[in-house]
């Protein structure tokens, strides 16, 4: 069996295939079904995938720039060294299962998610945009966090003791609980107006 794009734009579920090194471009997923499935060195960029689910998949060494994953269901999904860079999440589906490592998520778009426990390792989020997320519980290992902004977010619990760049609005987003490295907690605390003593 040839797994091509004209063989991925046909079938509507897929279980147990390999995608290497394909480029699938622009391709809408939007609907298709993705069982135990791995993508290695696969572009998927600008791909739409409305409505998809994916159940144990790996993404390896991908590019998924600029794709549009609304209402998709992401059950043991792990993404590994690949390309997020102005992707757009919004509206999965209960309960999503993902964790992702070592990828590249500048300008990234999260809305209206349930990422409660998830796991990010080494991961720059540069820029993002995180919206009405719960992030409770989540762990975030060696993050590049700057500029990204967080609103409406649920951090209780959440650990970032050892990311960076970390900065997010206590009026704005719940964080009881929250883990954070000396230099977020020292300019929280200037942003309400505190003096902390022996920080420069």
């Amino acid at each position: 069996m040839v797994v091509d794009r004209a063989f991925v734009e046909a079938e509507k579920s897929f279980q147990g295939h390999s995608f290497e090194r394909l480029d699938l471009t622009g391709v809408d997923l939007s609907r298709k079904d993705f069982t135990q499935c791995v993508f290695r060195g696969t572009t998927l960029h600008a791909t739409v995938w409305k409505g998809a689910a994916l159940e144990d998949c790996v993404f390896d060494r991908c590019d998924l720039a600029n794709l549009r994953f609304t209402g998709v269901k992401l059950s043991g999904v792990e993404l590994k060294d690949s390309k997020l860079i102005g992707s757009s999440w919004s509206d999965l589906g209960t309960g999503p299962q993902v964790s992702f490592s070592d990828c590249a998520m500048r300008y990234v778009s999260f809305a209206s998610i349930n990422l409660r426990s998830t796991k990010f390792t080494r991961c720059s989020l540069v820029e993002a945009t995180l919206v009405d997320i719960d992030f409770s519980k989540a762990i975030f290992k060696d993050c590049d966090f700057s500029k990204t902004l967080f609103e409406h977010c649920q951090l209780a619990a959440a650990d970032f003791s050892t990311s960076s760049g970390l900065y997010f609005d206590t009026a704005k987003n719940r964080a009881k609980g929250t883990r954070v490295p000396v230099e977020t907690a020292a300019l929280i605390a200037s942003a309400l107006g505190l003096i902390v003593s022996g920080y420069d």
